[in-house]
C-alpha cells in the first residue's frame, strides 16, 4: 500500500474526516486529501507526527526503504532503475569519507535529524547541513554517471 492508502486506511477506521485529521495536525484538510490521494507526500516529521496521532509505528505508514527513497528522491534522475538503488547508494557510500558517510546514513537511512547528528558527531548544526549538500550534489553527479 501507498503512504496515502495506509493513511486513508488509518483515518478511516477511526471514523474521522480529513477536515478532523487536518486540525489535529495543524494541516489543512486539503493537505490531507493530497496525501491520501498521493499527489503529495507528507515529510518525516509529519510522518512522525501521523503515526503518534493514530498510536502506530511509522512502519505502519510507510516502510524504511520508501521513506528513505522519498527523501533522496531529488537526486535521482529520471528515468533511473530505483530497482537497483540500495546497491547503487552502498557503492556511493565507500567513495565517500567515513565522516560523510556516517552523516548521510545518520540523516537517511536512520532518519536523525541534524541538531541530532551535529551533536553525536561534535560538529555545528550548520556543518552537518554543509555536508549534507554536499554529498546530495555527489550522489546526483555519481548516479547521473551509472
Amino acid at each position: 500500500m501507498t503512504i496515502g492508502e495506509n493513511i486513508h486506511r488509518l483515518r478511516t477506521e477511526r471514523c474521522l474526516t480529513q477536515e478532523e485529521l487536518a486540525a489535529a495536525l495543524f494541516v489543512s484538510s486539503d493537505l490531507v486529501s493530497k496525501w491520501e490521494l498521493n499527489k503529495r507526500r507528507p515529510g518525516y516529521d509529519m510522518l512522525r507526527k501521523i503515526a503518534d496521532h493514530f498510536g502506530v509505528s511509522l512502519d505502519d505508514i510507510v516502510s524504511s526503504r520508501d521513506l528513505m527513497y522519498t527523501n533522496l528522491l531529488a537526486c535521482v534522475p529520471d528515468g533511473f532503475d530505483t530497482e537497483r538503488l540500495t546497491e547503487h547508494l552502498n557503492c556511493f557510500l565507500r567513495r565517500l569519507s567515513p565522516r560523510d558517510a556516517d552523516v548521510f546514513v545518520m540523516r537517511y537511512y536512520c532518519f536523525l535529524d541534524t541538531k541530532t547528528i551535529a551533536r553525536r558527531i561534535g560538529v555545528s548544526d550548520a556543518g552537518v547541513r554543509v555536508s549534507l549538500s554536499r554529498t546530495r550534489t555527489k550522489l546526483k553527479k555519481y548516479l547521473r554517471r551509472v
